[in-house]
């Protein structure tokens, strides 16, 4: 994620959403916040890990975590699993990036 910047992945994301591209969508709201994430050096890239090797590289008492939870069961449910996903479902999983991303802004 981190080989493209950020705010490429959130743009590509708002296309998709524009588009009624939901699953795109909130794959690309995904790598947007674990590439923001990872640009503030929360852990380092790795291209060849899984969504689930992510979130068990925060630490079980970091706030992020249950936001990352969150977007990565939406992700992977919808990216993965291959349910049709909806505009609210993408809304969610920009309003929990969003927090990440922010997040990321203050800590670093």
């Amino acid at each position: 994620a981190s080989a493209r910047d950020w705010q490429l992945w959130l743009a590509d994301a708002r296309k998709a959403a524009a588009a009624g591209l939901w699953r795109e969508a909130i794959h690309f709201v995904y790598w947007a916040a674990i590439s923001r994430l990872e640009s503030k050096r929360l852990w380092p890239a790795d291209r060849a890990r899984t969504p689930r090797e992510y979130l068990a590289l925060l630490a079980f008492d970091d706030p992020r975590k249950t936001s990352l939870a969150s977007l990565t069961g939406s992700f992977e449910r919808t990216w993965y699993g291959g349910r049709e996903a909806h505009e609210t479902d993408y809304r969610r999983a920009e309003e929990l990036a969003a927090a990440l991303i922010s997040n990321s802004e203050r800590a670093g």
